[in-house]
């Protein structure tokens, strides 16, 4: 049946996904206030668990929009933690640049969209220069150069699809 995984129905997977996530943000967000005091990561921890159950409901229901939305709320959520982890919080809008070129690769690879691809490589560009810019390699005029043109090429990309 189309209907069904592992002969379980898409909908109860989908729904046990909802209360383990839910589950798994309560718990996480108790302990996040319990161990580190009152901060944001109980949002972060939202984010990441909420992106992880619209992965899966993208798979279970091959629905691309979600895949993408799922992989940037999953991506941003990590992020924030690595950042964290690793002392680069500085550069953290680089990584929120990073999680929507993910986003936008990861869909473009499931699901065979051409635009995603050509956001991908776009979005991808704009991560590299904008990092470039916040560690002060090139200045800021050179900056909204570069990211012109790039939004000037995905624009003119996107008018010349079929």
């Amino acid at each position: 049946m189309k209907g069904r995984v592992l002969n379980i129905k898409k909908t109860t997977i989908l729904r046990s996904s909802f209360i383990f996530n839910m589950l798994l943000v309560l718990a996480f967000a108790t302990l996040s206030f319990v161990f580190k005091g009152a901060n944001d990561d109980y949002f972060f921890i939202f984010l990441t668990l909420l992106g992880l159950h619209l992965i899966i409901k993208s798979a279970l229901f091959a629905l691309d929009s979600t895949c993408y939305f799922g992989n940037t709320l999953f991506f941003i959520g990590s992020f924030y933690f690595y950042c964290q982890f690793v002392g680069l919080m500085r550069y953290y809008i680089a990584f929120v640049l990073l999680a929507f070129t993910t986003a936008s690769f990861v869909t473009h690879c499931f699901f065979d969209r051409p635009f995603h691809f050509s956001l991908a490589i776009s979005l991808f560009f704009v991560t590299i220069f904008t990092f470039m810019f916040m560690i002060k390699l090139i200045s800021l005029d050179f900056f909204l150069a570069i990211i012109g043109v790039v939004v000037l090429l995905l624009v003119i990309r996107f008018f010349t699809m079929k």
